[in-house]
C-alpha cells in the first residue's frame, strides 16, 4: 500500500515538473516574441491610457490652478504672458503657456484641449521609460516598469491643465537622451536632445532644475566606470540649464511671493516629514495591492520550482551601474526637493516631486529583470497581475469618473432661484463655482477680499491668486468695503475646505451672521449689518 502511494506521489510530481517545464517553455517563447515586437505592449498601453485620461479630462471641471493656467495661456499676446508671470499670476517659467496657447486658440478653451499637453507629455514619458529600461533588460521588464509608472500617483496630473506632466515628458526624454549619449561622441543628435530636454525642464517648472542633480551624479558614475569624460554629454548638461538665466526675474518674484506666506502657520505647503511621507505614499499607494499579490505569487512559485525555467540572455544580464545610480537618484528625488524646501524655498507639495515616479518605476523594472531573468513564466505572471490592475483602473476612470463643480455643492445650487447676493468664502473654490454656475446663480456669486486683514489671520495664497486673476471675473471678485457699500444683506456660503478670512472680517466689523441652512459640510449663512 505504501509503495502504491509513493508511486502516485512520484507520478504527480513528475506531472507537475512536466507541466512547469511546458509553461516555462511557452513563457520563454512568448517573451522572445515580445522582445522581437514590443510594439504590442506600447499599443496596448496607449489605447488604455488614452481611454482613461481622455475620459477623465472630459468629465472633470477645471479647478483654481487650472483656471489660472488657462487665464495666462489665453492672454492676448506673448508680452502679456511675460508681464503676468512677472507679476506672479502663476509661479512658473513661460514654456508651458506657450505650448498650450496655440492649442487653446485653434481648438477652443475646452477641458480636453487645455489638458492635451499634459496627456501627450505623460504618454511620451512612458514611452521613453520603456525604451530606457528595455535597453539593458528585456521587453517584459520594461513593460513592468511602464505599467508601474502608469499606475503611480503621478498619473493624476496626466489629465490636469498644469505643467507638472509636461515636466515628466521632458524628464523622460532627458533620461533616454542621456542613456543614448554613451559612446555617441561622434554623433550630436542625442547630446542635442539632452540639452533641449533639460532646457525644456527648466523652462517649464523651477523645481525641475533639480533633476540635473541625479543626471550629473549618474554621468559622474559613468565617467568613472569608463575612465574618460564624455565631453558632449557634459556640455549638453551644462547648456541645458542656461535658459534659467533668462527666468531669474521670475525666480526672484516667486521667492518674494512665497516668503510672504511660507512662515504662516496655515501655509498649505509647509515642508514637513509628514508631507514627505505622504508624497511617497501617493506615488506608490495605488500599486501596493498588485505588488503584494505579485510578491506572494513569485515567492510561492520560486519555492515550488527552484530551478530556472528559461535561459538567460547574456547580452542583457548586466545593468550599467550608472543607470542603477540614476534610477536610485530619481527615486530619492522627493527627498532632494524636501531638503531644498526646508533650507531654501519653504514650499513642498507632491506635484513638485513627480519625477520620483520615473525612478521608482525604473527600479521596479530593474529588480524584476535581475530577480526573474531566468524565470520568464513568473515574470509574465507579475506583468499580467500589474496589467490587470491597470486595465481595471483605466476602465473605471474612463467610464465612471466624474468631477463636476457642483457635485459636492447641492445646497449652493438650490439657491439658484433666490435673489440675494452669495459670497463664497473660499478662494480655492470660487473660480470653479463661478465658472460653472447656472447663469441666474452666476450673476449673484461674489468673492470679497480684504487682504490686509487676511494677512493677519490666515494663509493668503488663494486670496492673492484671485486678486491677480480678477480680469477673469472683474465684477465678481471685489473689495470687501466696496461690496458692503452696495449690499447690506446677503448670503455667505462656507464649506471649510481651505483657508479663508471673509467670515472673520465680517464679524470684526460687527455684522450679524446667522446659520440659515446646513447640509453635510455645506453651511449657508445670512448676513445683516450691525
Amino acid at each position: 500500500m505504501g509503495s502504491q502511494h509513493g508511486n502516485i506521489v512520484a507520478l504527480a510530481e513528475d506531472h507537475i515538473r512536466r507541466s512547469a517545464a511546458l509553461i516555462g517553455g511557452r513563457a520563454s517563447r512568448f517573451s522572445a516574441e515580445l522582445e522581437k515586437g514590443p510594439w504590442f505592449t506600447l499599443l496596448w498601453f496607449t489605447v488604455l491610457y488614452a481611454m482613461a485620461v481622455m475620459g477623465a479630462a472630459i468629465h472633470r471641471d477645471f479647478w483654481l490652478d487650472e483656471l489660472v493656467a488657462l487665464h495666462v495661456s489665453t492672454l492676448p499676446s506673448v508680452r502679456d504672458i511675460w508681464s503676468a508671470l512677472l507679476q506672479t499670476v502663476d509661479g512658473n517659467p513661460p514654456l508651458y503657456y506657450l505650448l498650450s496657447r496655440p492649442l487653446l486658440r485653434g481648438l477652443g478653451e475646452t477641458e480636453l484641449v487645455a489638458r492635451l499637453p499634459a496627456i501627450l507629455a505623460f504618454w511620451g514619458a512612458g514611452l521613453c521609460l520603456f525604451a530606457f529600461v528595455r535597453r539593458h533588460t528585456s521587453a517584459v521588464a520594461a513593460s513592468i516598469a511602464l505599467v508601474c509608472f502608469a499606475q503611480s500617483g503621478a498619473i493624476a496630473w496626466a489629465y490636469e491643465a498644469r505643467p507638472y506632466a509636461v515636466v515628466l515628458g521632458f524628464a523622460g526624454l532627458a533620461l533616454l537622451s542621456w542613456q543614448r549619449c554613451a559612446g555617441s561622441s561622434r554623433h550630436l543628435l542625442w547630446p542635442a536632445a539632452l540639452a533641449l530636454s533639460i532646457a525644456g525642464l527648466v523652462s517649464t517648472h523651477f523645481y525641475a532644475v533639480l533633476l540635473i542633480v541625479p543626471l550629473a551624479l549618474a554621468e559622474t558614475a559613468r565617467c568613472i566606470g569608463r575612465r574618460r569624460i564624455e565631453w558632449a554629454t557634459a556640455v549638453a548638461l551644462c547648456a541645458g540649464v542656461t535658459p534659467l538665466i533668462f527666468w531669474m526675474p521670475l525666480v526672484r518674484n516667486v521667492r518674494g511671493k512665497v516668503a510672504d506666506n511660507a512662515l504662516h502657520a496655515d501655509y498649505f505647503a509647509r515642508p514637513t516629514v509628514g508631507a514627505l511621507y505622504d508624497s511617497y505614499s501617493s506615488l506608490v499607494g495605488q500599486l501596493i495591492p498588485a505588488l503584494l499579490v505579485s510578491l506572494i505569487l513569485t515567492l510561492f512559485l520560486m519555492a515550488r520550482r527552484r530551478e530556472p525555467d528559461g535561459q538567460e540572455d547574456g547580452r542583457r544580464s548586466s545593468i550599467p551601474f550608472a543607470e542603477l545610480a540614476l534610477a536610485a537618484g530619481l527615486a530619492t528625488f522627493p527627498i532632494l526637493v524636501f531638503l531644498v524646501a526646508v533650507l531654501v524655498t519653504h514650499t513642498y507639495v507632491l506635484r513638485y516631486v513627480l519625477p520620483g515616479a520615473l525612478g521608482l518605476a525604473m527600479l521596479a523594472g530593474f529588480v524584476a529583470h535581475l530577480a526573474l531573468r531566468k524565470r520568464p513564466a513568473i515574470a509574465l505572471a507579475v506583468l499580467a497581475i500589474l496589467s490587470l490592475q491597470f486595465y481595471l483602473w483605466a476602465v473605471t476612470l474612463a467610464f465612471s469618473y466624474k468631477a463636476r463643480a457642483y457635485d459636492d455643492h447641492p445646497l449652493l445650487l438650490e439657491q439658484n432661484a433666490g435673489r440675494l447676493p452669495i459670497v463664497i468664502t473660499e478662494g480655492l473654490l470660487f473660480p470653479t463655482l463661478w465658472r460653472y454656475a447656472p447663469a441666474s446663480l452666476k450673476s449673484r456669486l461674489f468673492y470679497i477680499t480684504d487682504l490686509p486683514f487676511a494677512r493677519n489671520t490666515t494663509d493668503t495664497t488663494n486670496e492673492i491668486i484671485l486678486l491677480k486673476i480678477r480680469p477673469m471675473a472683474p465684477d465678481a471678485i471685489v473689495d470687501l468695503d466696496r461690496f458692503l457699500s452696495v449690499n447690506r444683506t446677503f448670503l455667505m456660503y462656507h464649506i471649510g475646505y481651505s483657508a479663508n478670512s471673509s467670515l472673520d472680517a465680517l464679524l470684526a466689523r460687527g455684522y450679524r451672521v446667522r446659520l440659515q441652512a446646513k447640509r453635510g459640510p455645506e453651511l449657508l449663512f445670512s448676513v445683516t449689518p450691525p
